[in-house]
């Protein structure tokens, strides 16, 4: 996929393999190692509890290649549990369920 215009976390995003097009959303945006990355989720799991997280990299060209080396990939998906054990720390994630039952349990 080459990039048209600039792409933001939120956007949606269609890559084409062959004659097959999938859509995705951007979930994530990062930079690792001077190299610019994007996590990805198909546009039918956006509102899932779970979802397929698929990582491209910023090719110099300016289209996105899906990120197979296997020490890349863990090396970029390591900012990405980083980041999100940041933002849990912080409380970002917290579940309004969650905050329910805790006040149930302290009555």
């Amino acid at each position: 996929m080459t990039m048209q215009e600039p792409i933001e976390v939120g956007d949606p995003v269609t890559l084409v393999d062959g004659e097959e097009e999938r859509d995705f959303r951007v979930m994530y945006e990062f930079e690792n190692n001077g190299t610019r990355y994007f996590a990805l989720v198909p546009e039918e799991q956006v509102h899932d509890e779970e979802q397929d997280v698929y990582l491209f990299r910023l090719e110099e060209d300016g289209s996105l290649a899906p990120v197979e080396d296997e020490d890349e990939f863990n090396a970029a998906w390591q900012v990405i549990e980083d980041a999100y054990h940041t933002l849990a720390d912080e409380g970002m994630f917290d579940d309004e369920d969650d905050a329910g039952e805790d006040e149930e349990a302290g009555r």
